[in-house]
């Protein structure tokens, strides 16, 4: 098992360690290192930058006052096994992001490709990502996507 911690990117408060999980496995740290947000309790910090010192990973995190948890409900045992992965259609206007697709996959790996692909085919329509999350209350990984149209940015 290894140990990854979850650091404020705060100088003035001399980056504090806001949350460790002394026995995470390493698919696991990779899934959280290709996050480029993390929601915890009723918080969405946003990574700014990973480091990796023998056998302790770090993620520097900086709160995101902007972004708002919007699902309050956090699950304590989920009744899936695996992995659960969500795809959710991003604008930067909305406050609420409909799901476009759910899936529950019992291999790290296949997530993982997920979280670092660029298109993504949904529903028969090709969609860019545009950020990825891990979010423990909901304990899911989330995809956030636009439609992609022959390349041009649409917003």
């Amino acid at each position: 098992m290894h140990y990854l911690q979850y650091i404020l990117d705060d100088s003035d408060k001399k980056h504090p360690v806001i949350a460790h999980y002394p026995r995470i496995t390493k698919e696991e740290i990779l899934l959280r290192f290709a996050c480029d947000y993390w929601v915890k309790d009723h918080k969405v910090y946003e990574q700014t930058s990973t480091e990796i010192d023998g056998m302790i990973y770090s993620i520097y995190v900086q709160h995101n006052p902007e972004e708002q948890v919007v699902e309050k409900g956090i699950i304590f045992e989920p009744n899936w096994r695996g992995v659960k992965l969500e795809f959710r259609h991003f604008h930067p206007d909305w406050t609420q992001y409909p799901i476009l697709q759910v899936q529950k996959h019992s291999f790290t790996q296949d997530v993982l490709l997920s979280l670092l692909t660029e298109l993504h085919l949904i529903q028969g329509r090709c969609w860019q990502k545009q950020s990825t999350e891990v979010d423990e209350n909901q304990k899911k990984y989330v995809i956030y996507v636009i439609p992609y149209e022959d390349g041009a940015e649409i917003y």
